[in-house]
């Protein structure tokens, strides 16, 4: 008989703003109650840190995998020594034109790399 290791994981739903900061700060709230509880891995849903109210506004907000708010749930992940899964990513890809942009899915690992 094979012992099975034990692998919590967290399941969070939230209703995201077209405000990153707001949803960026329940987010971590999320992540840290789900850490304090012993996941070892947190999925966030689509659109996690942005969803536009209005036409246009989820392209204006778009960033490349390598901005500012990809980097504060790198920091998240590495601080809280915990998997991310981020659904529905808006990124914007350089040499593609203004108004297309990408719905990416991200997973960090716990020392905040993107391994997927």
């Amino acid at each position: 008989v094979r012992s099975m290791a034990s692998f919590k994981v967290g399941l969070c739903q939230m209703t995201a703003r077209n405000d990153k900061e707001v949803n960026f700060g329940i987010c971590k709230a999320l992540v840290c109650e789900a850490a304090e509880q012993g996941c070892q891995l947190v999925a966030l849903p689509e659109c996690f840190s942005f969803i536009g109210a209005q036409k246009g506004e989820a392209q204006q907000a778009a960033e490349s995998l390598e901005g500012p708010t990809m980097q504060r749930y790198r920091d998240l992940a590495r601080e809280q020594q915990i998997w991310l899964s981020l659904g529905g990513f808006q990124e914007k890809v350089e040499g593609e034109p203004d108004n297309k942009i990408l719905n990416t899915h991200v997973v960090l690992n716990s020392s905040g790399e993107m391994v997927a």
